[in-house]
This record gives C-alpha cells, sequence and structure tokens, in this order.
C-alpha cells in the first residue's frame, strides 16, 4: 500500500477504487488497514459499488462524509497542493460487510474518506467500486456493432442472463485527454480456454497499434486483480466460440491510475 494519501488526498474528476490482494492470492489479505481520501471537482460525489466480498460484521468497508481541503482548487482539477487534506469527523455515511453490493451513495460536499479493515481470518474477494460526479455510465455490448465510448469512467458487460455463442461485442475506450486508464471485473464467468475476453492498448482510436495488456485475454471464473495502463485507448472484445454458455462478465473503467490504498488514510 501506499502511504501518503491521507496528507495529500487525490483529486480527481472520476475514478477506480478497488481492494488490494494478498500475493498470489484472489481474496485481500488479513490485518489490512487502509483507506483512500478522495475529492472531486463538483458539489456531490458518488460512489456506485460494483463487487463487494468481506467477511460478515468483521471485513468492514467505511463511508465517512468529509469537507474538501480550505485550498482546494477550482475545476478543472489539477493535483492538490502539497500538505492539504480533509476534515473528516464524525459523518460516517456507513460500514458495510458481507457479500452484496450497497446501493449508490451520493455525498455532497464531493470529499470522503474510504476505509477497510479485515480481521486474522476469513478472507473474500473485497470491494470494487467507481467514484464520479454521477452514476456511471454503463455501455451493454450491441451484438456485432463496435462502440466508441469516450466517457471518463464507465461500465462495460455482455449483457443480462447468458451469452451465446453468437455474442459478439467489441468496445473501443477513448476518453478525450487520457494518458492512463483503469481496468477492474466485476463480474467474470466465461469457458475457460474459448471464451475470452481480450483487452488491448492502443494509441488512438484506430487501433492499428493494439497490443494485449498483461494477462489478456481474460477467461474462466477468477476475476483477475484490477490493474491500469498506460495508454490514450482500451479495445475491449469478446467473441465467444464454445457451446458451454454461462453469465459473462461486467467490468469497470476510469481514466488515471489506480489509486493504491493508504495505510495512512484510515489510522
Amino acid at each position: 500500500c501506499s502511504e501518503s494519501a491521507a496528507s495529500a488526498p487525490f483529486f480527481r474528476h472520476s475514478g477506480l477504487i478497488a481492494t488490494p490482494r494478498g500475493a498470489g492470492n484472489a481474496n485481500y489479505p488479513s490485518e489490512l488497514s487502509c483507506g483512500w481520501d478522495v475529492y472531486g471537482p463538483g458539489s456531490s460525489i458518488t460512489l456506485t459499488f460494483l463487487s463487494f466480498h468481506t467477511e460478515l460484521n468483521f471485513d468492514l468497508f467505511h463511508v465517512t462524509q468529509c469537507t474538501p481541503p480550505a485550498d482546494a482548487p477550482p475545476p478543472p482539477p489539477p493535483p492538490p497542493p502539497p500538505g492539504s487534506s480533509l476534515t473528516c469527523e464524525s459523518s460516517t455515511i456507513g460500514s458495510y460487510s458481507g457479500s452484496f453490493a450497497p446501493l449508490p451513495l451520493e455525498l455532497s460536499p464531493a470529499a470522503m474518506r474510504l476505509e477497510f479493515t479485515s480481521d486474522e481470518i476469513i478472507n473474500r474477494a473485497g470491494v470494487l467500486a467507481l467514484f464520479g460526479p454521477a452514476a456511471p455510465p454503463q455501455h451493454t455490448c450491441v451484438n456485432g456493432q463496435p462502440a466508441l465510448v469516450t466517457d471518463q469512467y464507465g461500465i462495460l458487460s455482455d449483457g443480462p442472463g447468458v451469452y451465446t455463442s453468437s455474442t459478439n461485442c467489441f468496445w473501443t475506450i477513448a476518453p478525450p485527454g487520457a494518458t492512463e486508464i483503469s481496468v477492474g471485473f466485476a463480474d467474470l464467468a466465461t469457458a475457460f480456454g474459448s471464451d475470452k475476453v481480450h483487452i488491448e492498448a492502443c494509441s488512438d482510436h484506430s487501433c492499428a497499434d493494439a497490443a494485449p495488456v498483461d494477462g489478456s485475454p481474460f477467461s474462466g471464473f477468477l476475476i483477475p486483480e484490477a490493474f491500469s495502463v498506460q495508454t490514450p485507448v482500451l479495445r475491449v472484445s469478446f467473441e465467444p466460440s464454445s457451446n458451454s454458455n454461462f453469465d459473462g462478465f461486467e467490468l469497470a473503467f476510469a481514466v488515471g491510475e489506480l489509486e493504491a490504498c493508504s495505510e495512512s488514510a484510515a489510522s
């Protein structure tokens, strides 16, 4: 974990939050205590949970309403001034645990502290969430038709129910001004080795130089750890080839690096 978020909260239009994984493990580590201090350019900020799996009543995800720093810059969002910090007193919005997706939370003003703590036993897959000025746009597969996505953050999926062998999905994620894009899977349930989600990095939206990101293609039921790629454009495609059809996938993306869960934000 990074150790600087509490002294320098990150200021961003939108972003992706993911609890860290243990080494060589699909779950978060034991005895973890870390968090994020976040504030945005608008009057409110919305936190949308995409995947939530923690030990009920013991491994807790806390959300606290905060006040932006007094020297918070106006939009557009430059880096926060050195030494600035949020004011987070006792305005706890909620503490969540278990396996469910809490409803989206809208906080005003646009500042919040997110904290996660785990005990010494029973680890789960953890939490994946997006934050931004509103609920994230959702882009469902339109079979066989490529889609250009220019949102700063959002959700891609193959659609409700099980996919079929004729399901074909293609998106090009090309947010204006992006230099790095974060990605996290909320769900992954495909035939291992045959029904694959391909994610490729491109220098522009033509994707003439497309190159697979680390780990791509993705298939099976083991959700990979969230990651970020230094690229202005990502191409995502899904072309199943088996007759063993499952629920498919849902992934989240956001412009910017994946912010580390800081030990000092939770202390």
